[in-house]
């Protein structure tokens, strides 16, 4: 079969046309070639909807496949915090859960502070101080007597307190009673003092411990600055001992005459010796 490439018309056989005049060609092979034509277009088309098939297949099984990892890992939470409430169950009061945490944070912060605190009272070393031991040379008083004799002075001195002679004595050199006369003892060191000793007036002999002032009131002074008063009896070659309430820290201890037995001769006030304990 021929067909007109003009007017169409099919003829069985020629080369051209009976009506036209127009060459004639082969219309099997047009039909075959449009036939061919649309067997691949159909096969192109086959092929693009496997592929948009293939790529929807995919595109499925990974959002299924994501969807149940999530839905396996939202029922391990949910299982683990169902083993933690049975674990560890909550107070429910009006609904709300009740979290104790920041009160036991409290409570051991507070547990440690005390702890730190006892280890700190621990650590702290106590200073421990000595006796008093009065530095003798460096004894000072406010006044005291010198007598001229034939046989030279006689210096009534306060480092005569410490000699551990009950045959001299300090006088006060001062005309009157001596009331308000003071003598300071100087420690070697800071020292604790609990109590003194005094062995009152002059006590070379009794007549001379008659005939002088004895003290009646002294006032004790410390280095802080606290101080009291004690009496002392007028009896002759008595050491009286004074105890203190509680012992003292010091570095010197101050005596000042507050009040005087007077004598029957002389207003010299003595004192004879003097032991701190």
């Amino acid at each position: 079969m021929k067909k007109c490439k003009n007017c169409g018309d099919v003829q069985d056989q020629g080369k051209f046309c009976g009506k036209c005049g127009g060459e004639l060609h082969d219309h099997q092979g047009e039909i075959i070639s449009k036939s061919s034509k649309k067997k691949t277009g159909l096969i192109l088309l086959g092929i693009i909807v496997s592929i948009v098939l293939v790529v929807s297949s995919v595109f499925a099984f990974q959002v299924l496949g994501n969807s149940s990892n999530e839905n396996e890992i939202e029922a391990q939470e949910t299982e683990e915090a169902a083993e933690n409430d049975t674990l560890n169950p909550a107070v429910d009061m009006d609904d709300d859960v009740v979290d104790d945490s920041d009160d036991e944070i409290v409570v051991a912060d507070d547990e440690v502070a005390a702890d730190d605190e006892q280890s700190n009272e621990a650590n702290v070393i106590e200073p421990v101080y000595g006796l008093f031991v009065p530095v003798v040379e460096q004894v000072t008083s406010s006044s005291y007597l010198i007598e001229e004799t034939s046989n030279g002075s006689i210096i009534s001195g306060p480092t005569n307190l410490f000699d551990g002679d009950t045959k001299t004595a300090w006088a006060e050199g001062i005309t009157g009673t001596g009331t308000g006369e003071s003598i300071i003892i100087p420690s070697q060191e800071t020292s604790i003092v609990e109590s003194m000793t005094f062995l009152n007036g002059y006590t070379k002999s009794a007549d001379l411990y008659d005939w002088n002032d004895r003290i009646k009131t002294i006032r004790i002074e410390f280095s802080d600055g606290t101080y009291e008063d004690y009496l002392l009896e007028d009896t002759f070659l008595d050491y009286q001992t004074i105890v203190f309430n509680e012992p003292v820290v010091t570095d010197y201890i101050k005596l000042t005459i507050i009040e005087v037995y007077e004598g029957s001769r002389y207003a010299d006030c003595c004192l004879t010796e003097i032991i701190i304990n």
